[in-house]
């Protein structure tokens, strides 16, 4: 049952993003004149190096405090994996 409840959530949780998504316009990736072109180029670089950041941090939010409380034994038995 827990797998069921958790396979919802993970649509349910999909739905809005997949809402926002879909009126995404990238007119701003079309550009026309060459300051154009250079200011896509800045706003891919940018994304990129930003992502670079985010992901580990993001990811490191989430693994570090679960391995400090699964070795001390107090992480609690819903969130077992």
């Amino acid at each position: 049952m827990t797998g069921a409840v958790l396979s919802r959530f993970r649509v349910l949780a999909l739905l809005p993003l997949m809402a926002f998504l879909s009126g995404c316009n990238f007119t701003v990736l079309h550009p026309a004149g060459d300051v154009a072109w250079q200011q896509r180029d800045l706003v891919i670089i940018s994304t990129a190096l930003m992502l670079i950041i985010i992901i580990p941090v993001m990811a490191l939010t989430v693994l570090l405090p679960r391995r400090g409380m699964s070795r001390n034994g107090i992480i609690p038995r819903i969130w077992s994996w």
